[in-house]
């Protein structure tokens, strides 16, 4: 559920016409020919952002675009060349179904790095705001990545304010301080009288689903700054459809656990997702304990655990990234001890519908036109 602003400002003045050249995309159900030339855009884009990292295969988008979850209604589109033979800009509407957040859609916007400012981010902007209009959502939100500036200068030009900044971190394991995650190893376990600690390899059990989902709520805890969104319950069908989703047959995830003992509720847990096409690389996933379990090292004790075993079972894992909320202070510091270094940027956005539409106007646009139904 990539949701970016990348590469999208334009110059002044009246847009080009790019409604013959835009069309709906249903994500479900997109041709081979559709998912092929969106997987080729997202991967010029990923250079752009990730320049070490491999292409991602046809396969991974695929994947997603299939399983892409019900509890959220996606309305997207496509943008080709002239000559119709490359995807140029591609944009999502993202609008959730669960009551929580009812205020607001989430987007993305990507366009290729030949055919930035020539009004493309415009239009699809139009269509964007024409759904959030209609499902009657007042506030927009995105996210931008440092690496690519232009997502940045195009949300300070439609009025956006920063919710969140975040920063990207890399951790080498050439480098890591193995002594450092003994010790961390050795305080955790004078807690083993209280906390049980284990681990999920792959799909969450079923017997277990239910706490599980619980456990997640956990993440509500971490800083949203300036960002207005309210805390989102998750469920255990929710659960299971963002699995489907982020988790494909070249993947598995690792999750430890901890449990308190006395009562057999799950109190913090920690993840990482791990790709056989890109063995060198594990991908942090969330991290949290909940707060009245706080302030025992039990969140040090949770990620030596993952590096100790990372380095015991997939010794061709060679970095770790991970992404943190420059506002998580207790979290940075733990990966900063670690030896995680920053990588990037990235801020997430927020902009009311109404000023978007403002904007848009100004810059010689109605409505969008006729609506395109992109997804689910």
């Amino acid at each position: 559920m990539s949701r970016w602003t990348d590469g999208v400002p334009s110059s002044e003045g009246h847009d080009p016409v790019r409604a013959s050249h835009t069309t709906a995309f249903a994500l479900t159900e997109a041709s081979d020919a559709q998912y092929q030339a969106l997987n080729r855009l997202l991967n010029d884009l990923r250079a752009e952002r990730q320049p070490d990292d491999p292409p991602s295969p046809l396969s991974v988008t695929v994947h997603q675009c299939r399983n892409f979850p019900s509890h959220i209604e996606a309305h997207a589109w496509g943008v080709t060349s002239d000559d119709g033979e490359r995807m140029i800009a591609f944009g999502v509407a993202y609008v959730p179904l669960a009551p929580e957040n009812q205020h607001l859609a989430s987007f993305s916007l990507d366009v290729h790095v030949d055919h930035r400012r020539q009004g493309i981010g415009r239009h699809l902007l139009g269509h964007i705001e024409e759904v959030a209009t209609a499902r009657g959502r007042r506030l927009l939100v995105t996210t931008t990545n440092g690496r690519i500036p232009a997502g940045e200068a195009f949300m300070v030009r439609l009025g956006a304010s920063p919710g969140v900044m975040a920063q990207n971190h890399q951790l080498s394991l050439d480098g890591l301080d193995r002594a450092l995650v003994t010790r961390w190893l050795e305080r955790g376990r004078r807690h083993e009288q209280a906390y049980e600690i284990g681990i999920w390899e792959g799909p969450y059990p079923d017997e277990e689903l239910e706490a599980i989902a619980a456990l997640h709520d956990v993440m509500n805890q971490q800083p949203r700054d300036q960002l207005e969104m309210n805390d989102e319950r998750m469920t255990p069908e929710r659960l299971r459809e963002l699995e489907r989703f982020f988790i494909t047959e070249h993947t598995t995830r690792w999750t430890i656990f901890l449990r308190a003992r006395e009562t057999g509720t799950f109190v913090g847990f920690t993840e990482i997702v791990l790709d056989a096409q890109q063995p060198e690389l594990a991908r942090q996933g969330d991290t949290g304990v909940f707060p009245r379990h706080r302030g025992q090292s039990l969140g040090r004790w949770l990620k030596a655990a993952m590096l100790q075993r990372l380095l015991d079972e997939r010794p061709d894992v060679r970095r770790v990234r991970t992404s943190n909320a420059d506002s998580n202070a207790a979290m940075r510091r733990i990966n900063e001890e670690l030896g995680f270094v920053p990588q990037g940027s990235e801020c997430v956005w927020q902009v009311a519908t109404r000023d978007a539409r403002a904007y848009l106007r100004s810059r010689g646009h109605g409505a969008a036109g006729t609506r395109h139904q992109g997804a689910i």
